[in-house]
């Protein structure tokens, strides 16, 4: 006999039966989440019929044999009301089974705190989760380039490109960055030129790799082809986005021009880009309002991509406000970033579109904490709000799991995938949609 806490994923994993039956007859007592049957709910209102249907059977049948039991883990970021259970049978052993990394390591200080608990996802057997280290991987880093000549970009009337042919730099509408100089030139192009601290053979061998890759999406701003000035390396070409505003100066404009509904979609489309990279193991690193540009709630675009990092090459741009921690030089250079260290400039942007406030906005004092990124003034507990300013009234327009995704991210660092929140996004956009088309009846 065993208690078996079982995330929902798992039920619809191919030959789960087996195992589930196999409990059962050993006499296991079968936790989930206290909300599953919105779960169902919502997958039913997605359109993912066969889904709902096999989890709401799977759960019919361990009802009628009475071993199944519901507790509340507030959408798997809180363990505590398990933690209980598991205390008051410890003679007992525990096994925990989720096919979602972010679940594991939700659960990861019980598997740390009690020597009878596992966590193991099912893939026609059973899989025991490793501890992942935390250590960096290294990226690729010379400590002496001499590989390539340093060239004074701001002289430059024109550069070459192997794909394009020489290309005429319009000096008359230029953008400076942290990097270098974009210049616009023909065929609505853009040529990045960097600084001499970025002329690197790193770079270069980057910018190479990524040629390679073959990207098929029309939002992300992939680069085109390695400039050069006589022989010299200098920087890349890349499209350029017209009629488009930086998020930035929306932000900062108060997202006039767009309603509510519409910074919902923009929120959408602009996690479906970053998703798209991080499916082929590509981290955009700069992620930052101003390297995104917004033509339409459908026309969101990721530019200035030759950042990304990619392989064992790895970003070395950082902007303090769009990072958990400040990274020093010498890590930006040699050491690789994780998905992990991703998820706070998605949630901060994220929650800066859907709030209209930096996510440490103090609505106390109304000025921002920026010393300690872990202070977060916006309560789950949606009854201690005692008067609604703007930004908790947004705050309460958004979906109870969107809450819950900011809050413990926030406040405790627990991070909810992409994959979660685009569904989600998805979810709330077309119960939206249903509600207007219902009113216009």
């Amino acid at each position: 006999m065993a208690i078996v806490f079982i995330e929902e994923s798992c039920f619809l994993a191919p030959g789960f039966i087996n195992l589930l039956e196999n409990l059962v007859n050993d006499g296991s007592l079968i936790y989930v989440e206290q909300q599953i049957e919105q779960t169902i709910t919502n997958l039913k209102a997605q359109n993912r019929f066969k889904e709902a249907y096999i989890i709401e059977g799977y759960l019919d049948i361990l009802e009628s044999l009475a071993v199944l039991k519901k507790i509340t883990t507030n959408s798997y970021f809180d363990f505590s009301h398990f933690d209980r259970v598991i205390k008051q049978n410890q003679n007992l052993s525990v096994l925990i089974l989720t096919q979602k990394e972010s679940v594991y390591k939700n659960v990861l200080d019980l598997k740390n705190k009690y020597k009878h608990v596992a966590i193991a996802r099912f893939s026609q057997n059973l899989i025991y989760w490793d501890d992942n280290s935390n250590d960096a991987l290294d990226a690729f880093y010379l400590d002496n380039d001499q590989y390539i000549n340093k060239v004074d970009i701001e002289n430059l009337d024109y550069v070459y490109s192997p794909k394009y042919g020489h290309l005429c730099l319009d000096k008359r509408k230029t953008f400076k960055g942290g990097e270098g100089i974009l210049y616009p030139t023909y065929n609505n192009q853009l040529c990045k030129l960097y600084f001499k601290d970025h002329q690197t053979y790193v770079n270069f061998k980057k910018l190479n790799a990524m040629l390679e890759i073959d990207i098929h999406n029309p939002f992300i701003n992939w680069p085109k082809d390695i400039l050069f000035y006589k022989n010299d390396f200098v920087g890349y070409l890349m499209d350029e986005v017209k009629a488009a505003e930086s998020l930035d100066v929306l932000r900062i404009n108060a997202f006039k021009g767009y309603n509510i509904f519409e910074r919902y979609l923009i929120s959408y489309n602009l996690l479906l880009n970053i998703d798209y990279l991080h499916k082929r193991n590509i981290i955009v690193g700069d992620l930052k309002l101003d390297n995104i540009l917004i033509k339409s709630p459908e026309e969101v675009y990721l530019v200035d991509c030759g950042s990304c990092q990619i392989g064992d090459f790895a970003c070395n741009v950082c902007h303090p406000e769009y990072t958990k921690r400040v990274y020093t030089a010498d890590e930006l250079k040699q050491k690789l970033r994780t998905v992990e260290d991703e998820y706070y400039p998605i949630n901060k942007i994220i929650f800066e579109i859907l709030i209209g406030k930096n996510p440490n906005y103090n609505r106390y004092s109304g000025e921002v904490d920026i010393e300690n990124k872990n202070n977060f003034y916006f309560p789950l507990d949606l009854s201690e709000i005692k008067e609604y300013t703007g930004e908790l009234y947004m705050w309460r327009g958004l979906s109870e799991r969107m809450r819950t995704f900011f809050y413990y991210y926030f406040k405790e660092n627990k991070i909810t995938y992409l994959s979660e929140w685009i569904n989600e996004l998805e979810l709330y956009i077309k119960n939206a949609q249903a509600m207007k088309i219902k009113g216009e009846r």
